[in-house]
Order: C-alpha cells, then structure tokens, then sequence
C-alpha cells in the first residue's frame, strides 16, 4: 500500500489548491486567529500598525514588533490590502468631495437674524433734554395709576426718577454755558442683520465635514474652512488647466539649453558689453 505524499492525491495528481480571497469579508473569514483579525480590522481603519496592535490585545512593551511583524504575513498582508481597496475612496468621489473643498461658503455656516438697533450719533443737548423731560412726564403720570407697585418696586421706581431729574437739571447747566452744545447718544432706532453660527444649519446642507476648525474666542466663533485654494489647485491641474512655463534656465529633457527668449537675449547681451567696457 503506498501512502500519497502531502498535497498529493492518491494517484499522484496535485489536490486543487485553496482559492485565494477575493473579498475583504473572505480574507477576515481565512484567518482563524482572532487577535490577528482584529488587528487587520483596525489597521484597515487607521493604518497605524502599533495601534493596531494594542487594540488587538498584544502588550504595550510588545506592540510595535508584533505590528511590524504581523504587516509582513502573508495573510494578514493579503487581507488588508483587500479592506483598503473595499474602503478606499474612489475617483468620482476624490473628485466630488475636492469640488465640495473648493465652492465651500461661510454663508452655508451662518444665518443672519434681524435686530433693532440705535446707532450713537452727535444729537444736540436740547434735544436730549426734551425726551428726557417727556421720559419723567411720563414715569409720573405711571406711579400714580401703578397702585399695585409693591413698597421696593416704587422704591426702585422712586430712585430712577430721581436719577432722570439729576440728569436734566444738568443738561439744563450744560445748556447754559452752551445752548448749542451736544453729546453722543444713541439715535433712532434701525434694523441690522447679525450674523450667528448655525451648525444645525451646516449640518442640515451636509457641509459640516468642509469646517477645518472652530474656536471661540471673546470676540465670537473663529471658524476656519478646508484650503479652497489647495482644491481648486489640484482640479486645475486634474482639467489641464494650470500649464507650467519652460525654466529658461534649466536645460531640455535632452539635455540641450533652453532658448532664451528675444527679451532676455538683449538684457544679457547688454550686460556683457558692460562688463567688458567696465575692465577696458
């Protein structure tokens, strides 16, 4: 009886070998080794093989050799560069996602409420004084009908009439020394449009992944876009658009010089008959 050699069958042919992985999901499925599993899942989301390595059980003294190791199988090797491709971002998208980068707006982070505003303007004491004068009227005729003001609010209200009559006797003094004399105060009132973050609103328009930072400092949100240049850069060079100019100063793929256009040619003329004149 004749025993077949390994990976032979009995008759002497050579058993079908194993079909390689074609899918990510068969080559996790191939390795049957759990820890080497896990680290080809997270190596494949963050290609940092000592991470990897850690999230996967092995010991911080030993992470970086076990990674480093574990890149160079075979399996673990084949596996991966299957889930990067599965995962990768394709063309179209590289291109969408770079369009997205380079027509990004700050308009698309912020909305702009409506608010009543009074702008400080130069207005004469005079009058001032008038609507302060009507101002006190007022309050007066106020806190005898207001019966139900309890003993601190009149008192509070007491104490703001009496800051008024302080105020308008002296802009009347003011007035005396100098009746066309004014101050800034604020005038009448106006609309303005206010700017406010809104990433509820960015994240409603699907723009929220095109914000590079946000910080807030005492003067409001410092919001910071990806680079539109850096994007409209790399689609000018995807259409042709940007054609760099030959270097007349380096030479041609040949190895030849580059012809020196008419300009350059009589500056560099000129500057030879000057420096031969000049050791005469």
């Amino acid at each position: 009886m004749t025993v077949p050699l390994k990976g032979r069958t009995p008759n002497g042919g050579v058993k079908n070998p194993k079909p390689e992985p074609t899918t990510f999901t068969e080559a996790l499925a191939a390795i049957k080794n759990l820890q080497r599993r896990a680290f080809v899942v997270s190596y494949v989301e963050r290609p940092n093989a000592t991470r990897a390595a850690k999230l996967a059980g092995y010991s911080q003294k030993t992470a970086y050799s076990q990674g480093q190791r574990l890149l160079k199988d075979v399996e673990v090797s084949s596996a991966i560069r299957l889930g990067q491709e599965e995962t990768a971002m394709p063309a179209s998208e590289v291109k969408s996602r770079t369009s997205e980068v380079a027509r990004a707006t700050l308009e698309d982070f912020f909305t702009f409420d409506q608010r009543q505003h009074r702008p400080m303007q130069l207005r004469p004491v005079s009058e001032l004084l008038t609507e302060l004068f009507s101002e006190i009227a007022f309050e007066e005729r106020f806190v005898k009908r207001a019966e139900f003001l309890g003993k601190k609010e009149r008192a509070d209200h007491d104490k703001a009439q009496a800051a008024r009559k302080r105020e308008a006797l002296r802009m009347e003094l003011e007035m005396e020394d100098n009746p066309k004399a004014k101050r800034w105060a604020p005038g009448p009132p106006v609309i303005v449009e206010v700017e406010r973050l809104d990433l509820a609103k960015a994240r409603d328009l699907g723009v929220l992944h095109l914000l590079k930072s946000l910080k807030y400092t005492q003067h409001g949100p410092a919001i910071e876009l990806q680079s539109q240049e850096h994007a409209r850069d790399q689609l000018g060079k995807l259409h042709g658009l940007w054609r760099d100019e030959p270097d007349s100063q380096s030479p041609k793929p040949d190895g030849s010089p580059q012809p020196i256009p008419d300009d350059d040619r009589a500056e560099r003329l000129q500057a030879v008959l000057d420096r031969a004149k000049a050791t005469e």
